[in-house]
């Protein structure tokens, strides 16, 4: 089971959405992906242009989309020397009566703090905010963000903070549990780590216990936008880690191609074999990307980077 998902999850569906986004719908016949395109993000209020946003906190509570936060580079580009900037603007993406999508944006839709690169889990109370950085830190702070689709309000609820600040880590629910896995602690000069953290959902109620727990980390490196995602092994619904790199300064960073299943049930890791398009070709990193479960026990990976680039780019930057 182990090898064949990740091997799937490598079937990769690269998408360049920049600031549009898309829907798909399944056609369970033939099990295939149906793709439509959505409006575009629009401008955040007071702004006439729209670039796009990374590592934005994005999932879907009652019926809407909602896209909060996020980065990028408004003035000018990286290589111009153009500021990043980080965003607190949410955005809330509905389905009207008339069966087309709509954007809403009120200057009351905001964050409470700018922020980015964080992890967030779908919930039915809402969306799970975890983490994320600005400018100048990481963030421990975890928040429930809620639309009311009545009263088209946006509201937040405070939740257990992280043991230690964190982003671009990644993070997947197995039944009420949360887990976050890598990530780094610091902005500046920031390694990555083998944090793994669990929160409880199902404890909610009882303050006491209602908090994070720090579990045994994997058998394999320490990693940064790594990607996650719970499926079944066929027997239970596991907690699957798998790809980004391994800042080394002065060496070169490590890119890497591993896969890590984790059993809740039995708290217990096992590698897996490494992420391969074919079973003849090189193990590939798909860092950054972005992975779903889908249908009983596959998974399925939007976009990632197989960090060719990147590495080119450090070795020009030394």
């Amino acid at each position: 089971m182990g090898k064949r998902l990740l091997c799937i999850a490598a079937c990769l569906v690269f998408i360049d959405c920049s600031h549009a986004f898309c829907a798909v719908d399944e056609t369970p016949a033939k099990g295939l992906l149906m793709w439509t395109e959505l409006p575009q993000l629009p401008p955040a209020p007071g702004h006439e242009k729209q670039i796009g946003l990374a590592g934005t906190f994005t999932g879907i509570h009652n019926d809407a989309l909602i896209v909060a936060g996020g980065a990028n580079f408004p003035e000018a580009l990286p290589w111009e020397n153009g500021r990043k900037i980080w965003w607190e603007d949410i955005y809330v993406l509905e389905k009207t009566t008339e069966g087309n999508y709509q954007w809403l944006t009120d200057k009351s839709f905001k964050l409470p703090q700018p922020s980015a690169y964080g992890v967030s889990i779908n919930t039915p109370d809402g969306i799970v905010c975890i983490g994320g950085c600005d400018a100048e830190r990481c963030h421990n702070d975890v928040f429930l963000l809620k639309w009311d689709p009545g009263a088209k309000h946006i509201s937040t609820e405070v939740m257990p903070s992280l043991p230690r600040p964190l982003a671009f880590m990644a993070g997947a629910m197995v039944g009420n549990t949360i887990f976050v896995t890598g990530g780094q602690e610091t902005v500046n000069g920031g390694l990555a780590t083998k944090n793994f953290f669990a929160l409880g959902l199902s404890k909610k109620n009882r303050a006491a216990e209602f908090k994070w727990r720090e579990l045994d980390a994997w058998p394999g490196p320490a990693r940064i936008v790594n990607l996650a995602v719970a499926q079944s092994d066929g027997s239970t619904d596991c907690f699957y880690m798998f790809s980004g790199r391994n800042p080394n300064p002065p060496k070169s960073t490590e890119i890497l191609t591993d896969a890590y299943k984790y059993t809740p049930a039995t708290g217990k890791w096992k590698k897996l074999a490494d992420i391969t398009l074919n079973d003849d070709e090189e193990p590939r990193c798909i860092m950054a990307g972005t992975a779903i479960d889908y249908g009983d026990n596959h998974v399925l990976v939007f976009g990632g980077d197989r960090g060719d680039l990147f590495l080119e780019l450090e070795q020009l930057s030394e």
